[in-house]
């Protein structure tokens, strides 16, 4: 800030002291202050800014208040001070900022300076206005790296369980193949019974292997089409997982640069020798600040790096539990359809094994006609009994039933 903004600056304030006196007791707090600045935007700025209350508690403590008894001082005292405060800032200001001296009349500023400032001293204002963005800095680097490094545990979390996900996607796959290879096994041997039967000349035997070959023909074209789809799913996983591991290869490699950059620290320049001990701590200060806003820089690059990898992971894990949840199901079901044939090779073999092979299967084969039929009855025998009672529903519908399948059998 020049001297021309310094000097409508104190005039501001000094016209408005009697209005940050909101206790009305001709003394002013620094809280009172604060909200004085709030209010008129910073002593003269054109719009409305909001004023820091932990500077504004920090600088009450730094005077010797506290939240019970701030401190401060008369509105007298308070119109003294600011007279020499510019009086300090017009002698200290050419020795901070060597270009602003031709605007400055050094004579008349060191008549209006005096003495040490009244409120306090410039070392505590340094401490004050560096100390803290260094502070808040320092803290916001602690956050960036933490922040850095949960994205990194929480991706290795998520690659674990993807992992494990991308294993049971295989073996569920795999144990789709394997039942279609049982029921195919089923299917081979009730067509050697039937070759048993057509060799020793029982066509009921070699009737009833073909109607069973028949279903599991049928189970066959089921399980074929699962195991289509989970092939389908392995491959479309196993992409995913390339792509991914593409995506994380790539940012690993632009994340090691940023961590090179944050490691490798300039060394700022020696200061001239002489340079007085307030000028040093504000350059010191000022370039500490400008490499830790460098480095919450890079660590914002990573996270937004380490967020995409992140956001994929969770995505590829969202797919993976619907393709499991698909392959699970498919895998039950394979498993029904293989104790199904079972079933049905049981009884194939129990009629070719009995002391009767041609009458076991003719009951075979009427049980099956039997059953056939009485499920294309079934919708027949609901559309009858609508309107009669709930309660005897069951025992008309077994009536009904048991006299349509005798009528039709005789």
């Amino acid at each position: 800030m020049r001297l021309n903004e310094w000097r409508s600056t104190v005039g501001t304030l000094r016209r408005d002291l009697p209005s940050m006196d909101l206790n009305g007791n001709r003394r002013v707090t620094v809280r009172e202050g604060a909200q004085y600045l709030e209010k008129i935007g910073g002593a003269g700025a054109d719009e409305a800014v909001e004023y820091d209350a932990t500077l504004a508690a920090r600088l009450n403590a730094l005077l010797g208040g506290d939240a019970t008894h701030p401190h401060s001082v008369t509105l007298a005292e308070a119109a003294a001070s600011l007279d020499r405060v510019m009086g300090w800032v017009e002698t200290e200001l050419p020795r901070l900022d060597p270009t602003d001296s031709g605007q400055i009349d050094l004579d008349a500023a060191k008549r209006a300076a005096g003495g040490d400032l009244p409120l306090y001293s410039a070392d505590a204002v340094g401490r004050l206005l560096l100390g803290l963005p260094s502070a808040d800095a320092e803290a916001a680097l602690r956050d960036a790296r933490r922040l850095v490094d949960g994205l990194g545990t929480e991706i290795d979390r998520l690659e674990r369980s993807n992992t494990g996900k991308a294993a049971q996607v295989t073996a569920l796959t795999q144990q789709i193949a394997q039942r279609k290879s049982e029921l195919q096994r089923e299917y081979d041997r009730k067509r050697n019974v039937g070759l048993v039967g057509a060799l020793f000349g029982i066509p009921a035997v070699v009737a009833l292997s073909l109607i069973e070959m028949q279903r599991d023909d049928g189970r066959l074209s089921q399980l074929q089409r699962e195991l289509d789809a989970a092939q389908a799913d392995r491959s479309r996983i196993q992409s995913r997982l390339t792509q991914y591991g593409q995506l994380k290869r790539d940012v690993e490699a632009q994340v090691s640069v940023l961590e090179r950059r944050l490691t490798a620290v300039k060394t700022p320049d020696a200061l001239p020798s002489g340079t007085p001990a307030r000028v040093r701590r504000v350059i010191t200060s000022a370039e500490r600040l400008e490499r830790s806003a460098a480095q919450l820089q890079t660590l914002g690059e990573e996270a937004r790096l380490l967020t995409s990898v992140r956001d994929a992971a969770r995505e590829l894990g969202f797919d993976l539990d619907a393709t499991l949840g698909r392959l699970n199901a498919a895998t039950q079901h394979a498993e029904q359809l293989v104790a199904d044939s079972r079933r049905d090779t049981l009884t194939l073999l129990k009629a070719g094994l009995s002391p009767d092979p041609g009458a076991a299967a003719m009951k075979a084969l009427e049980g099956l006609a039997r059953a056939e039929l009485k499920g294309a009855l079934a919708p027949m025998i609901d559309t009858l009994l609508k309107g009669t009672p709930i309660a005897a529903r069951p025992v008309l519908r077994q009536r009904l039933s048991d006299a349509l399948l005798s009528g039709l059998a005789a």
